[in-house]
């Protein structure tokens, strides 16, 4: 059965945490251990978060009945991305009259709400009956 939204809000937000502690322990791996440049360290935790994010999403948040396809996780990269550009330019606006951090967190809510909607309306379609 489908959850709810708000059973998939709070869905969203569970793989959301799994997925920074993911991109966070990928990122620290690859930089400190592997001596890896910084942006391609968070480019490759990026990747692998988001890639990570749509699986758990697929499965258990949004429970699809159809099976992972290559044109839906390219939506949710593509939109994740968006999210991303999102966020940085609220930084960006916000951080001229706010501290960085009060900034990010705005940016934060802003991000995940963007994805959430994104994620359920382009890409996560096919809900099991």
């Amino acid at each position: 059965m489908r959850p709810n939204l708000s059973q998939g809000f709070i869905r969203f937000g569970l793989v959301g945490v799994i997925n920074t502690g993911v991109d966070l322990g990928v990122f620290s791996l690859l930089y400190r251990v592997a001596d890896l440049d910084p942006l391609l360290a968070n480019g490759i935790a990026f990747f692998l978060a988001v890639t990570n994010s749509y699986v758990l999403n697929h499965h258990w948040t949004f429970r699809q009945s159809n099976s992972i396809s290559f044109s839906a996780y390219t939506r949710f990269v593509v939109l994740n991305i968006g999210g991303l550009l999102i966020g940085t330019l609220a930084i960006l606006m916000l951080g001229e009259f706010m501290a960085l951090e009060f900034a990010k967190l705005i940016a934060t809510v802003v991000t995940f709400i963007w994805n959430f909607i994104t994620s359920k309306l382009f890409v996560f379609i096919n809900p099991t009956p």
